[in-house]
């Protein structure tokens, strides 16, 4: 079914290939080395899923978010299983899913908005993102893949984007950009043991943002108020 869409879309013009993954990697690695692997020179990169559905706008938009100032953008991703909840993003603050740090280094989540469907089509920086996004490609080849943070490719993007705001990238979410999720956008991994799994990630991931801040400090802080202009 696929090779048949993809037959369709050489048939049109375009330049696509399907790359298969030959060996016992986990989504997350898997998914970097095809990534690695494109060697066409594309410009941009698009980080997703096969059981997504996206709106007709999405890569336009996306597209546009990143040729007014950013390198990469991100959407929202309302689960299919459950109604969109609307909001307007005026009572939305401008960092999403932003990372408080206690001084013990433990990361603290305040508010994951990247779950809602807004109102308006806005545009937010951010600083890290949690769900699929468009990037310049230029990217790929700065931030690598952490292999052995993830079993299930919960953190992935968390881990490369926080990487690329390091090292200067400027990220944003558009709240128009809508994909709606058939299942929840919570990592590839289907297994018996995916609540296990899933908690084991999440100490892997306050480890990873101690040593993040002990090596560079907040950079989450500096980079907020550079993106935001200083403002609260």
């Amino acid at each position: 079914f696929i090779e048949r869409i993809l037959n369709q879309l050489r048939e049109e013009g375009h330049r696509i290939k399907l790359l298969r993954n030959e060996h016992s990697y986990k989504v997350c690695k898997a998914r970097n080395k095809l990534i690695d692997n494109d060697d066409y020179g594309n410009p941009f990169v698009y980080r997703g899923d096969d059981d997504t559905i996206l709106e007709p706008d999405v890569f336009q938009k996306l597209l546009d978010t990143i040729h007014q100032g950013f390198d990469a953008c991100s959407g929202v991703i309302p689960n299919c299983g459950d109604p969109p909840i609307v909001r307007s993003t005026k009572k939305v603050k401008p960092i999403i899913s932003r990372i408080d740090i206690d001084k013990e280094g433990t990361p603290t989540y305040v508010g994951d908005d990247c779950g809602y469907k807004f109102l308006t089509d806005e545009i937010i920086p951010t600083h890290h993102f949690r769900t699929y996004f468009l990037y310049k490609s230029e990217i790929q080849k700065k931030v690598r893949y952490e292999g052995g943070v993830s079993q299930t490719g919960y953190r992935e993007e968390a881990f490369f984007s926080l990487r690329a705001m390091q090292l200067g990238y400027k990220m944003a979410v558009r709240s128009g950009v809508v994909t709606w999720d058939v299942r929840t956008p919570s990592g590839g991994c289907r297994d018996e043991d995916y609540a296990q799994k899933l908690m084991l990630n999440e100490e892997k991931f306050f480890l990873w943002m101690k040593r993040f801040y002990a090596q560079h400090g907040d950079v989450i802080g500096r980079y907020t108020k550079e993106v935001t202009h200083g403002k609260d």
